[in-house]
């Protein structure tokens, strides 16, 4: 599964590298990817979870996104299963 947020396009300069950083340290997930182009809500960020099944790594992720990358006051944060 996912965790899907947008950026919008005049922060994605600041809060894309804040994601980047929190994967290389190990806080999400493995992966995560941002879109080329900014749609009316701005660039969708995809936060991937190794296993969707999982609880408490899908919480884990949700709450690092909030607390250690605080994207999540600016957007509106949904998942999405990649089943």
């Amino acid at each position: 599964g996912k965790w899907l947020l947008n950026i919008k396009a005049d922060c994605v300069q600041t809060d894309w590298p804040k994601v980047r950083n929190a994967i290389v340290d190990g806080k999400l997930g493995l992966v995560a990817k941002i879109s080329d182009a900014p749609d009316k809500r701005g660039h969708v960020v995809c936060i991937y979870c190794p296993n969707f099944l999982d609880k408490d790594e899908v919480l884990r992720i949700r709450r690092a996104i909030r607390n250690d990358v605080g994207l999540e006051r600016n957007s509106i944060l949904r998942f999405k299963l990649d089943a």
